[in-house]
Formats: structure tokens, sequence, C-alpha cells
């Protein structure tokens, strides 16, 4: 009988285990359907080590290896055994607490007690989460906010996925899966401890299911490893047999879910933080930590709620734009709060009402929040932005499709003959877009030591520098230059990262556009032809990941790479522009270009102030072409 009770005994914890896993399972289910053989080890191994090494370090085991295959990382690896433990520690006292009423022993009374206190605290801090939550958040705040943004974050987001696990327990996890599974897991745990003590009776202890929960859970195995606290109470063969009964479940765990590892498919995983730059998610918990904004934030958090995002394709813009698995679909999806929001809107109204004109993308979802706004675009066939075009084909294919794309827009979105841009839309142009901006520029510390001097060596060589290009601004020039613009509906935004090239053979367009920016207060044609130009004669695509290798007074040397296919399309784009429009038209066009950096200068000061010298440079750099191209005149 020892035999078979022994086997019981095993057995059940061995199912004990599994339905802890798949307990475990539920909570970091909420945003990764993480793969159940990685808890199984995760959760076999760290108990394998709790058998050897005091103060429970094989769950510092269970978090490092079931991070290291979360996108969450460790810090959502932590909160959720955290949560699993604190359930654990409700449980055991409520166990502890009946077995006491039904024999009120001393030993019984201080185990319970024991663990009571340690539930008390957790509910203590759980109580004063929910009534003190703002005051918290601040504490945590001001004690993370003494560490570099590294450590910093790492806490910040430890303690952000611990609350949100808490939340989840009660929001996202199903209580009825959740108390299931709790039966499940103790019932078999308690099963278990009655055949251990059944198979200790057959060798004359007076052991049953009070003795062995107590053995298992007393005081000394809430510090102590389970081997030290549970040798030195019987002989030699029990404390064997005792032994076996805690450790032969474990590799029987290990080998089942490597084999079971091969047969699991890739899971999906959506991220606690939406996947953005670091100083982006920093950002966000320092806001969150705060306190303030509380609707904003939580709009934000729900925006992701429904999609596993695959990779982050955000570039030079407020709006957010990740590649999304929804509904076993593959989206686009674009997301922006505040006055983004209202300009990503009007984005989505645009592609929308002239899709039966371009090719442009097929909006499948919309969302509307108070302070936000998010749409899906389908994923349709293979694509890449034209920038990466260039240098995967020929010249003649690039410049192709190019082509394509201007004639489509010259002669289905531009009218043949259009009234000319009102002056009063050109005062307000040059007045924001300008002026102002430059004021931006200016003002700006990174940049002080550039602008100040009249001449700037940019990469050794020496250029006219802001001061004495600032004619080439005057509000009487560029009126002028800007009197005959015709007035169009336009796409706003047609860089070549906007141009998306099929990579396979397709039927129809070879290309559809993206993320167009419909409220610009000029609307010409020429806005979108200057665009071009900042990426092919600015060569905009290339500064994103551009840092100076040195900058000092009136100096700045860093790596602008350059090609010869840039350079060809770049000259096509110039012939095809002379070719369509008379030379007051192609000077407008590249006085445009030039707006279009001033623009873009204070957004880079905003998003990446290390990077603004380097946009500064090339913005520099156009600004002396354009003043050798038309002189002080403009002809």
């Amino acid at each position: 009988m020892i035999g078979l009770y022994l086997v019981l005994a095993i057995g059940l914890l061995t199912l004990g285990h599994l339905c802890k896993a798949h307990r475990w399972r539920l909570f970091t289910s909420v945003y990764e359907t993480l793969p159940a053989h990685c808890l199984i080890t995760s959760l076999s191994a760290g108990y394998l080590i709790n058998f050897f090494v005091p103060f429970h370090m094989g769950d510092l085991f269970r978090i490092w290896f079931a991070g290291r295959r979360m996108k969450n990382g460790y810090g959502y690896a932590s909160a959720t055994v955290i949560v699993d433990r604190c359930l654990d520690v409700l449980c055991v006292t409520g166990i502890f607490l009946l077995l006491w009423l039904s024999e009120p022993t001393a030993a019984l009374r201080r185990i319970t007690v024991t663990y009571g206190i340690m539930l008390g605290l957790i509910l203590i801090l759980f109580f004063l989460g929910i009534f003190w939550n703002r005051g918290f958040k601040q504490l945590a705040l001001s004690f993370c906010s003494i560490f570099n943004e590294a450590i910093q974050f790492r806490l910040l987001f430890f303690l952000w996925s611990l609350i949100s696990s808490f939340k989840d327990v009660f929001r996202k996890v199903s209580f009825w899966k959740l108390l299931l599974d709790s039966l499940l897991m103790w019932g078999a745990y308690l099963a278990s401890y009655f055949f251990l003590g059944k198979t200790l009776q057959q060798l004359g202890y007076a052991m049953g299911l009070r003795e062995c929960f107590s053995l298992i859970f007393g005081g000394s195995a809430l510090f102590g490893s389970t081997f030290l606290s549970t040798t030195g109470l019987l002989q030699p063969f029990a404390e064997l047999l005792l032994c076996l009964y805690i450790l032969l479940p474990l590799p029987l765990l290990l080998c089942g879910s490597l084999l079971h590892s091969r047969k699991e498919p890739t899971c999906r995983a959506s991220l606690l933080l939406p996947h953005r730059k670091p100083e982006e998610q920093l950002h966000f918990l320092h806001l969150y930590f705060e306190g303030n904004q509380r609707q904003a934030l939580h709009e934000y958090l729900n925006m992701n709620a429904d999609a596993a995002i695959l990779r982050d394709y955000s570039s030079g813009s407020d709006a957010t734009t990740m590649l999304c698995l929804r509904d076993n679909e593959t989206v686009f999806r674009k997301y922006a709060f505040g006055t983004a929001a209202v300009k990503l809107e009007e984005q989505a109204q645009w592609i929308k009402s002239l899709s039966h004109k371009l090719p442009l993308p097929e909006i499948s979802m919309e969302k509307h929040g108070t302070d936000s706004f998010c749409y899906d675009m389908r994923y349709p066939k293979p694509g890449m932005g034209l920038f990466q075009y260039i240098y995967c084909h020929s010249v003649e294919e690039s410049w192709s499709v190019l082509e394509q794309v201007l004639e489509d827009l010259c002669e289905k979105l531009y009218p043949k003959e259009g009234e000319p841009v009102s002056q009063t839309a050109i005062a307000d142009y040059v007045k924001t877009k300008v002026e102002a901006n430059v004021r931006s520029i200016c003002q700006s510390k990174i940049l002080r030591p550039l602008t100040e001097t009249d001449h700037i060596m940019i990469n050794g060589v020496k250029y006219r520098n802001l001061p004495l290009l600032l004619p080439l601004l005057s509000k009487e020039r560029l009126s002028r230059i800007f009197a005959q613009d015709p007035r169009s509906e336009v796409h706003g935004d047609l860089t070549l990262e906007n141009i998306i090239c099929y990579t396979q053979p397709e039927e129809g367009k070879p290309y559809y556009l993206i993320d167009p920016n419909p409220g610009n207060p000029v609307k010409s044609p020429y806005i979108d032809f200057a665009k071009l130009l900042q990426s092919l004669h600015g060569k905009y695509e290339f500064l994103e990941t551009c840092h100076p290798t040195h900058m000092e007074e009136g100096k700045i040397q860093f790596l602008l790479p350059d090609s010869p296919q840039s350079r060809q399309i770049y000259s096509k784009l110039r012939e095809w522009l002379e070719a369509h429009f008379p030379p007051e038209a192609v000077c407008s066009i590249y006085h445009h270009e030039l707006i279009h950096w001033l623009r873009l200068m204070p957004y880079r000061l905003r998003r990446n102030e290390n990077t603004a010298p380097c946009y500064y440079a090339a913005m520099i750099l156009v600004m002396n072409d354009i003043a050798d191209l038309y002189g002080e005149n403009g002809v």
C-alpha cells in the first residue's frame, strides 16, 4: 500500500503543479499567450531551486525564464508571479484558518496568525493603492526619479505592470476560470497531501492531511528551503520518500514540457505599453504616476487592447503607426492624442473621400475618444516605401513608379486651371510657418552655437549661414514668389516614405499613398512637389538616424549619406518639373521645400533635440542651393 499511496500522492502533486501553471497562464494571457511549456518549465525549475535554496529564490528564476520570452519583459513577468504568490497566501491562510478552527492547537494558531499578518500587509498595500492611489503613485515617482533614466524606466515599468496585473485580475481575467483553476489546483494539492499522510501512516507516523499541510507550509517553509524545512523530522527512509515525493514531479514536468514545446504554435502578444521609443514610454509613465490627464491615459491604454502589436513604424509625426494583428487580420494602426488626433481624423476623412480617385489604403476601423482618434488600414500585398524601393530596384523602375504618382495626381487630384491661392492665406502661411519657426530655431539652446555666425562649416565645407540667408525668407519676397500658386486639394506630405510600392507583380497601380496631411494653410500642388524635393534634394529620410559627431560654434560634422540612385531620381524629378511648369512655378516649388524644412525644425526640437542640429545643417544646405539657383530676386 505504501507504493500505491506514494504514486497517488506524486500524481496528484504533479496535477496540482499543472493546474498552477494553467492559472498563471490566466494572468499572462491578458497581454501574452505565453506557451504552456514555458510556464511549466519555469514553474518546475523554480520549485527545484526552492527545494535547495532559501528565500524562495526559485521565484526569481520563474521571473527570469518567463520574462525573457515575454515581449513585455521581466517587469510584467515579476508582476504576474507576485499576483500568483499573493493568491497563494490568501488560499493558504484560508486553509490554515479552517484547520485551526477544526482543531485549535497552539502550533496551528501561530502559523495561522503568521499567514494572517502577511495577508493583512498585502491587503493594506492593496487598499492603499485603491484609496490613496494618486499619493502612492506620486511617492513612487519621487523615489524612482532619483535614478538615471534607464533604471527609472525599469522601476516605473515594474510598478506599472504590477498595478495593471492586480487590476486585470478583477477586470479582464474570468472570475469563474480563476476560481475553477484555483479549486482544481488546491483540490489536487490537498488530495496529494492526504495520500502523503497515508504513506507516512504506513511507516508508523501519526501524519494526516493537517500535519502534512503544516509540514509543507509551516513557519520554517516561509523563508527556508524546502529541504531544510522538511528534514530532521522523520527517519531517514521516510525522509527519502518525502524528498522523492517533492522532487519526482519536477523532472517529469520538465521532460513533458520539453516534448510538448515542439507542438505549440507561435503565440500572440500585445504590449502593456504600445511599442514606441523609450523616451516616449518614460514620458507616459511619468504622466501616469503624476496622476494627471486620467482620461487621456485611459484612452491610451485601451487604444491597442484588441490588437497584438508586431512592429512600430512611427516616424516623423505626432501620430503613432503600428503593424498589428487584429481578429487574425494584419493591419496598420494609427492613433494620436490632443491636437494630433484632430489632424489624424482629417487624414482618415481625406483617405475615405478620395479613395475612388487615387490608390489609397482601405480603412477598416475607426475609434473616436474624448481626446484621441485611431484608425486601421488593411495591410495589402507586401510593399515598401519608395525610399527603400529605390535601393532595391533600378533607377528606371523607381522613376517609373514616381512618374506614375505624379501623373495620377495631376490628372485626378489637381485641377487643370486652378484659382490662385489667396494673399490672405499666403500672409498667414508666411507668418506662422516661416517667421514663427525662424524664432523657434534662433531661440533653441542646442542650435544656438550653429545659428549665430554668418558662415557655418558643414562637414568641412564653408556655407552661408542663417543670418546671411534670412533675405530668402522675407515676407515680401515669398509673397511675390507664391502669388500665382494654383489652389488645389493636396496630399500634403508626399515624401518618399509615404509612397508605398508593391514588391510583387500587381495588376493596376504599382503603388498606394499613405499619411496625407490635408490641413495645410496653403493648398497648392506645389506643396506636394516640394515634399518630394525634401526627400530627394534635402535627403530628409536619411536624417532620422543622424547624430552630430562633432559640433562647436559655427561648425558641425555628421554623416550625411548619399547615393547615385537618389541623385539620378532627383535629376529626373527636376527635369519633369521643368518640362511641365514654367520657371516661376519651379522657383515657387523650391521655396515651398525651404518652408517644409522650417516647419520640420520645431518638431525635431520637440521630439528629439539631439538630432535637430543635423536637420538644421541639412536645411542650410538646401537654403544655399536655393540662393544659388534663384538669387536674391527669386527668378
